[in-house]
């Protein structure tokens, strides 16, 4: 680990924070998955638990009760982050208090508000400013070009998904993830999501999409490390 004397306040809490999510995952998840791997499930149980499971862990799959349980430490990380931003930004600035930034940010014009560190990515929906737009002009500084910085935003995507529609895949989520990440994995996506729920329309299909945790999750915290360290005192 660098010298932390290099880093703000801002800094060393979110660093704290994400490590704590980090040691969830690495230590607490494949204790979990251990411990129903094995539990099998009795004559009784196996009438009311889905077909073909044969241990809780297999339930706990079958029925994404893992991946929900994850979700808290996934949107987590997005609280971290985002309360970053602005602490980062605060102390940059030197204000103390909501009220002090709230003067600040209406002092710049442009549509600046408080919910601007909440704002990581431009919507194809939306017009409002985001923290890219406030660090670059306040700052002076371009988030695009930090270590890390694609990735969190790729991540704000996904962390909507699960805040605003609990996992299940809708437009709104596909034209985002084609804006930032390109058609092609706007395609997958919906293909992935069509082939298991055969319906013309993928909000139809109601199906969860949990691929970011699942799969990423492990990514976007090792990103958000860097992102977060990248950024100069």
């Amino acid at each position: 680990m660098a010298d932390w004397t290099q880093y703000n306040d801002a800094q060393k809490a979110a660093w704290n924070s994400i490590n704590r999510i980090e040691a969830a995952e690495r230590v607490l998840v494949p204790i979990l998955r251990k411990a129903l791997s094995k539990r099998t499930l009795t004559p009784e149980m196996r009438q009311v638990m889905p077909e073909g499971c044969e241990t809780l862990l297999d339930v706990f799959h079958r029925d994404h009760t893992i991946n929900f349980m994850r979700m808290g430490s996934f949107l987590r990380l997005g609280a971290t982050l985002e309360r970053f931003v602005r602490a980062y930004y605060m102390e940059k600035v030197q204000l103390t208090t909501t009220a002090e930034l709230r003067e600040d940010l209406t002092a710049l014009g442009g549509g600046f508000e408080p919910f601007v560190f909440r704002s990581f990515y431009l919507s194809p929906a939306r017009s409002h400013p985001t923290v890219v737009d406030l660090y670059a002009r306040r700052l002076g500084i371009n988030l695009g070009d930090k270590v890390g910085f694609s990735s969190v935003q790729e991540y704000f995507i996904h962390r909507a998904l699960y805040v605003h529609k609990n996992g299940q895949v809708d437009d709104e989520y596909l034209d985002q993830i084609a804006a930032l990440l390109g058609k092609d994995e706007r395609d997958r996506i919906e293909a992935a999501i069509m082939s298991v729920s055969p319906v013309e329309h993928v909000e139809d299909a109601h199906a969860y999409w949990f691929e970011p945790i699942d799969k990423n999750l492990q990514h976007y915290i090792d990103r958000a490390m860097r992102f977060v360290l990248s950024l100069h005192r």
